[in-house]
C-alpha cells in the first residue's frame, strides 16, 4: 500500500496534521495543503470508509458543507447504482463503483468512484482515498456563458470543432476563463457524447501516481498493487479524456501521452502488453508552451501534436458585456446553495465590478458573488460586500452612519432604514424616483438617507 503522512479529522470536515506529531513535519502541512486546494473531489476515510475529511471541490461537487460529510459511510452517501461497494480488506488496493447522487438541492448527477488504498508509515492506520468523477452530461449551471460577440465566436468554434473527428485539442488561456466548461461543450456536441468525459489534473498528483491513474497497472507492477488496475485512458474508450494544467505534466509522462496520441496505444504500468483505445485528448493551459519548451520543461513534439487545433477562451476583460449575466447566474446559483434572498446588486456595487480588472477572471467573479451573498446583511449587494479595491471589505470599514450607531443598542434604527431602503432599491433595480415612491417619501428626502446610510 502506498502511504500518507498522519492526520486526524477536524470539525470542519478537512484534514489537519495530527497533534500527536510533535512537531509536526513540513511534508504534513505541505499534504495538508495539497488536500484542500487540489482541484479534484476527494474524500479522506478510514478503513471503513467512513469519511474523514472532504476537500472543497468534493463539497462543491457535492452540494454539501464537508462538516456535514464527515463521518459518514461513503458507500452510503455515494450508493452504488447496481452492485454493492467491494468490502474494503487489506488485500484489496483499490475499489471503484458507480454512483448516482441527489445533492440536497440540485438534479440527479452519476459519479465514478475510484479509491486509492492508503497507510499512515507512522502509526500503522489504514485508509482510503476516494477520487470522485462526474460521467453524466454537463448540467445546466456548468455552460459557458455569454452573449457577447467574443464569447459568441468562441462557442461558434467550438461547435464546429466538436463535430469533427479530431482526436487531439488544446485549449489556452488565463486561469479561471472556463476552459473545463469548453471541455464538457466539445464532448457533449460530439458524436462521443454517449460515453465517458474524464477529467484530471495533472498538476494535483505526483508523477507516479498520475501515471498508475492514466495508465493503469498490472499485478504486482509494484508495492501494493495487488490487482490489476484499469486506467482513465482504457476507462475513457470511445470518449473523451480532458488533461487540465497539461503543462506541467512531467516530461517522462510526455513521451507515453504522445504515443497514444499517434497511435493510440499505450501499455500499462509493468505491463509488456499493448492495449489499444479510441478516445479524444482535450489538454489546457494557463502557460506559455513555447517557452516551456526552450526551457526543456515541455516536449516539441507533443505540443506540436495537441496544437493542431487550439481553442484560446477569452478573459473576462476581453467580454465586459457579459458581466451582467454572469453576476445574476451566480447570484442565483449562490442564493440557492446558500439558502439567502439576495434580489439583486446595488447600482454602485456593480460598478465598482465593472471597474475591476479580474485578474482571475470568472473564477475570481464567482468567489467574489458567493462571499457576497454570505456577508451581505441586506436583501440588496452593496459594495461594502464584494471586498474589491474601491469598496469595503464586508468586515473591516463601516458606513458612516453605523460609525456614529451606538454600540450598545440592542435594536437599531439605521440599520433597520439601511435595510429597508436596500430592499426597494432591489425592488425597482436601482431607480431612486421609483423606490422613493414605494417608502413613501420624496426622491430628495431618499437621496439625503441614502448619503447618510452609506449607500451610495
Amino acid at each position: 500500500m502506498s502511504e500518507m503522512s498522519s492526520y486526524v479529522p477536524a470539525s470542519r470536515g478537512f484534514a489537519r496534521p495530527s497533534p500527536e506529531c510533535t512537531p509536526p513535519n513540513a511534508g504534513s502541512l505541505l499534504t495538508a495543503a495539497w488536500f484542500e486546494t487540489i482541484a479534484d473531489p476527494m474524500l479522506l476515510c478510514d478503513r471503513e470508509l467512513a469519511v474523514l475529511a472532504a476537500n472543497p471541490a468534493a463539497a462543491s461537487l457535492l452540494e454539501t458543507p464537508a462538516a456535514d460529510l464527515v463521518l459518514r459511510k461513503a458507500q452510503e452517501v455515494l450508493a452504488p447504482i447496481t452492485s454493492s461497494v467491494p468490502a474494503p480488506k487489506r488485500a484489496v488496493a483499490y475499489l471503484e463503483w458507480t454512483c448516482e447522487f441527489r445533492p440536497p438541492q440540485g438534479e440527479r448527477r452519476k459519479l465514478a468512484v475510484s479509491g486509492t488504498a492508503l497507510r499512515d508509515r507512522l502509526t500503522g492506520a489504514e485508509g482510503w482515498a476516494l477520487s470522485l468523477h462526474r460521467i453524466d452530461g454537463a448540467e445546466s449551471s456548468a455552460e459557458f456563458i455569454g452573449r457577447s460577440a467574443v464569447a459568441q465566436e468562441l462557442l461558434e468554434f467550438v461547435s464546429r470543432i466538436a463535430a469533427s473527428r479530431a482526436t487531439s485539442i488544446l485549449l489556452v488561456g488565463e486561469s479561471g476563463t472556463g476552459k473545463e466548461l469548453i471541455a464538457k461543450r466539445l464532448h457533449g456536441l460530439s458524436r462521443r457524447a454517449a460515453a465517458q468525459m474524464i477529467p484530471i489534473n495533472c498538476a494535483a498528483l505526483p508523477e507516479t501516481l498520475l501515471e498508475s491513474e492514466l495508465f493503469g497497472y498490472e499485478k504486482g507492477a509494484f508495492t501494493g498493487a495487488r490487482d490489476t488496475k484499469e486506467g482513465l485512458l482504457e476507462a475513457a474508450h470511445g470518449g473523451t479524456v480532458f488533461l487540465d494544467e497539461i503543462g506541467e505534466m512531467p516530461l517522462g509522462l510526455q513521451a507515453k501521452l504522445l504515443r497514444v496520441l499517434e497511435d493510440h496505444t499505450f501499455r500499462r504500468v509493468g505491463g509488456s502488453r499493448s492495449i489499444s483505445v479510441d478516445l479524444r485528448v482535450i489538454g489546457a493551459t494557463n502557460t506559455d508552451l513555447e517557452k516551456a519548451i526552450e526551457e526543456k520543461r515541455f516536449r516539441s513534439d507533443l505540443y506540436y501534436r495537441l496544437n493542431g487545433v487550439q481553442i484560446r477562451v477569452p478573459s473576462l476583460r476581453e467580454r465586459p458585456e457579459d458581466l451582467p449575466e454572469l453576476v445574476s447566474f451566480f447570484l442565483a446559483q449562490f442564493n440557492r446553495i446558500h439558502s439567502r434572498n439576495i434580489r439583486g446588486i446595488h447600482p454602485g456595487a456593480m460598478r465598482l465590478l465593472e471597474r475591476h480588472t479580474w485578474p482571475g477572471n470568472v473564477r475570481e467573479l464567482r468567489n467574489v458573488i458567493e462571499r457576497a451573498v454570505l456577508v451581505e446583511p441586506s436583501s440588496l449587494i452593496m459594495a461594502e460586500s464584494l471586498a474589491l479595491p474601491g469598496g469595503s471589505n464586508g468586515l473591516g470599514k463601516k458606513p458612516a452612519s453605523a460609525e456614529n450607531e451606538n454600540p450598545y443598542a440592542r435594536f437599531s434604527l439605521l440599520s433597520g432604514e439601511r435595510e429597508l431602503i436596500a430592499a426597494a432599491l432591489g425592488e425597482v433595480r436601482g431607480n431612486q424616483t421609483r423606490a422613493a415612491a414605494l417608502l413613501g417619501i420624496g426622491r430628495f428626502a431618499l437621496r439625503y438617507k441614502m448619503k447618510k446610510l452609506g449607500l451610495r
